[in-house]
Parts: structure tokens; sequence; C-alpha cells
């Protein structure tokens, strides 16, 4: 449930209802509100959400976190597979395969600089 992502994302990052609902100039009560369940964002404030609560708006929408870990750990996770293996598991993976393609353009532009 997403109300549930909300309260424990929040929470993890220290921050109080008031201070989200003021980032999105909400009342306490309408964000409170959406962590009980009562009722939801719209969603033109999903997005802004997303962000402030450093999560994407699919983990909202879906009720569910993605575990992530740091570049490090999972650059030498990588270095265990195969390119093809790695390619594969990213098109099963990934949501938005333009995004991706895109993401990756712009690192290869800086790459040497």
């Amino acid at each position: 449930m997403f109300f549930s992502i909300l309260k424990s994302k929040r929470e993890l990052l220290g921050l109080t209802q008031i201070h989200v609902a003021e980032c999105l100039s909400i009342t306490k009560q309408t964000y409170l509100k959406w962590e009980s369940g009562i009722t939801e964002p719209k969603l033109s404030q999903v997005k802004e959400l997303a962000e402030i609560l450093h999560i994407t708006e699919s983990e909202i929408c879906s009720g569910v976190l993605n575990e992530r870990m740091p570049l490090e750990e999972f650059l030498i996770l990588s270095s265990r597979y195969g390119h093809m293996e790695m390619m594969i598991s990213a098109y099963k993976c990934l949501p938005d395969h333009d995004k991706y393609f895109n993401a990756l353009s712009k690192l290869s532009c800086h790459v040497g600089e």
C-alpha cells in the first residue's frame, strides 16, 4: 500500500509530517490522510512527493520500495556476470528502456573529460 511507503520512508529520512506537508504546500491534515490511507495524493503531487522522499513515483504508486545498493557494491557484484547476462537482466528489469539509453548516452558524453 502506498500509504505505508510514505510513512516508513518519511521516518527513515527523519522528516516530520509537518515538514513534508509544508514542502508540498498542503496542510498537515491532508498529508496525514495520505499516510493513513484515507485519501490519496493527486497525480500532480506524486512527482514532488517522490522527490521529497527520495523514491520513485512508481514506488509510491505500487506501494513497494525498490532495493538499491551503493554504486561501488553494485559494480563489484556486476563484475561477476558477463555482458550479455547483464543486458538481458537490464532488459527485463528496467521499466523504461528509452530513459536507460538516454542516461547511458549522457554518461558516454562525459567519459574522458
